[in-house]
């Protein structure tokens, strides 16, 4: 605990406007000291919109029926990589990962899930119009985490840009 004398003021903040400093107070003398430097304001808080479409991206893919076997964890993959991209970009604090985690996301998923769609609605006899047409699913995954790889390098640009220019 610090001593009510002491030259160690008890600070707090004081914005005028946007521009935010340091203002402290010394106990003893009573009088205020204005920093020069403006201290950093706290983050933006944004909404919870990257869980909102991984649970949505989620929701399409449990709609499919897509079985619970290694094949099925297959196409879970995006998903995956999804996951684990927002976990490291939330646990770094870093807002321009977040950006590009939602470009990988939306990338991998504009690719992904009209396919899905398609061989779920067995449109023009996709499912049941080719005794192979099955590879379709097999090769989805590797498409959309290429074409989630260009969205996350995207994002990543316009999260740079964003959060982290001068």
């Amino acid at each position: 605990m610090r001593e009510q004398g002491s030259p160690h003021a008890v600070g707090n903040l004081v914005g005028v406007g946007g521009n935010r400093t340091a203002r402290a107070v010394n106990h003893k003398a009573g009088d205020v000291l204005q920093r020069e430097t403006p201290v950093p304001a706290q983050p933006r808080r944004h909404g919870p919109m990257l869980p909102v479409l991984i649970v949505l991206a989620a929701a399409l893919y449990a709609a499919e029926r897509l079985p619970l076997n290694p094949f099925g964890i297959w196409q879970w993959l995006p998903l995956g990589v999804t996951l684990g991209l927002w976990r490291r970009a939330r646990r770094r604090h870093d807002r321009a990962a977040m950006v590009a985690t939602v470009g990988f996301l939306v990338g991998a998923m504009l690719f992904s899930m009209p396919l899905h769609v398609i061989w779920f609605l067995d449109l023009d006899g996709t499912r049941t119009g080719s005794s192979t047409s099955g590879l379709l699913l097999l090769f989805i995954p590797i498409y959309a985490l290429a074409t989630g790889a260009l969205g996350y390098a995207f994002g990543w640009l316009v999260g740079r840009w964003r959060y982290h220019s001068s």
